[in-house]
């Protein structure tokens, strides 16, 4: 069935708010007259992934669009380089940590 193998294509690389990226698109094809359509409808999905080091693999653009539902896309719009900061990790004031100790028997099936 040609709507289920998507036509690959390698997309020459580009730079994202400063990041290098990869992408690749993947594009499937529904045949006229298969769902009512008159003509082919082509669905597409683009995905960039980052290559620059340090952020190897971070999505940083995506892009779906389909005739039937419409276009929909993603995009890397803030961050920032270096460890994040040690605040956004504490718990917020009035938090108590409670530790028990318990002795019941715990069976895995």
């Amino acid at each position: 069935d040609p709507r289920t193998k998507p036509v690959a294509e390698d997309l020459v690389k580009q730079t994202f708010r400063g990041v290098e990226a990869h992408g690749r698109r993947n594009a499937w094809t529904i045949p006229a007259r298969t769902i009512g359509n008159s003509d082919d409808l082509v669905r597409t999905d683009e995905v960039w992934f980052s290559t620059t080091p340090g952020f190897t693999g971070i999505n940083v653009r995506q892009v779906y669009d389909d005739p039937q539902s419409g276009r929909m896309s993603r995009d890397l719009v803030k961050f920032t380089q270096g460890e994040p900061d040690a605040a956004m990790f504490q718990p917020p004031e009035g938090f108590e940590t409670v530790t028990e100790e318990t002795h019941e028997e715990v069976r895995c099936p």
